[in-house]
């Protein structure tokens, strides 16, 4: 499972897209929203192949749409906002 950043434009991705590299499906997007504190459109998604990295493309509503893999969360990444003396 993996969290993906999509250049969307106007739409929202949701459920059940399709992750394509290079005209090949690679997995599966299992839920996907515009992030509001992150300024962001967020989907997490499942590989079929591990090593599919670059390159990356969700299928929504018929268009191809550029994604991706995001090596850690965009918001709060560190945990510390819930933490004693963590920021608000």
């Amino acid at each position: 499972m993996v969290l993906l950043q999509i250049d969307t434009g106007d739409v929202d991705p949701f459920y059940a897209h399709t992750l394509w590299q290079d005209g090949r499906p690679v997995g599966i997007v299992t839920s996907g929203a515009y992030g509001h504190r992150t300024g962001k459109v967020l989907a997490l998604a499942y590989l079929r192949e591990v090593t599919a990295r670059d390159n990356l493309t969700v299928s929504i509503l018929g268009t191809h749409r550029a994604a991706v893999i995001l090596p850690e969360p965009p918001f709060d990444p560190r945990n510390t906002r819930l933490k004693p003396g963590g920021h608000t």
